[in-house]
């Protein structure tokens, strides 16, 4: 890493996002400027290394001149527990492993910056309901949806179903307005028996996510609902995907 360019990209690495694109969307930066300094077409000022620092928790000394460790400074950073599995079809009485918190599993994956104070979580993908984007076995890392004030068509989200026995289901469902005003939680499987969407929002509703938190009702992730809280095939949303782990 002898030039700030190859810095740069270590440091937003290091910080969980995957590519420059991600990082200059999620921090509202422009997306051309920062992508001409990670790949070193344009130079780094003083004042960019700064902000780029703030964002990646880096010196921007180190950024700039590769002076001292990466690190600004060290904080305690907040693990992320993996605290249960999704899975389409599957109902059953509990969604979290068996014995709850004592069961849970630290993972140990870069957090991204952004959600430096947010109690993120991981739940295991199973089955093929996600399997175009998410194959089984992915971890999915999780905020709770009061978290995240704003969601975009395309991102993924974490829904939670009843039964008439009281059973809950569990699954990953990709959000996504359409051009009329529609919004759906869509599945993005190869196979035919989960290839049909949630409506959510009926045409000309055009708050996309404004409309999905008024029409759909929204918990904790650790909350369990009352009888008067949650009736047969209501949809919760307890969750927004932040970032993934797939293994292999």
């Amino acid at each position: 890493m002898d030039e700030p360019k190859d810095r740069l990209k270590a440091a937003r690495e290091a910080a969980g996002y995957d590519n420059g694109s991600d990082a200059a969307r999620a921090f509202g930066w422009k997306e051309p400027t920062y992508l001409s300094h990670e790949n070193g077409s344009r130079g780094i000022r003083p004042d960019a290394a700064a902000k780029y620092g703030r964002a990646f928790a880096v010196a921007p000394e180190w950024i700039l001149y590769g002076k001292g460790g990466p690190m600004a400074a060290k904080r305690p950073v907040k693990p992320i527990y993996l605290r249960g599995y999704v899975q389409a079809g599957l109902w059953q009485p509990n969604w979290e492993w068996e014995g709850e918190a004592d069961a849970w599993q630290e993972v140990v994956i870069p957090r991204p910056s952004k959600f430096a104070g947010v109690d993120l979580f991981a739940l295991e993908v199973r089955g093929e309901s996600m399997n175009l984007v998410y194959p089984p076995g992915t971890l999915l890392i999780c905020a709770s949806v009061h978290d995240l004030p704003d969601r975009q068509s395309g991102d993924a989200v974490i829904i939670r179903r009843w039964n008439d026995a009281g059973d809950v289901e569990m699954t990953c469902k990709e959000f996504r307005q359409d051009s009329d005003g529609s919004v759906w939680l869509w599945p993005r499987s190869s196979r035919p028996e989960h290839q049909m969407p949630i409506q959510i929002a009926a045409p000309q509703q055009r708050n996309g996510w404004a409309t999905f938190r008024e029409n759909v009702r929204m918990l904790d992730f650790g909350e369990e609902p009352a009888s008067t809280l949650a009736s047969p095939g209501q949809v919760e949303i307890v969750a927004g995907v932040v970032s993934h782990l797939t293994w292999g």
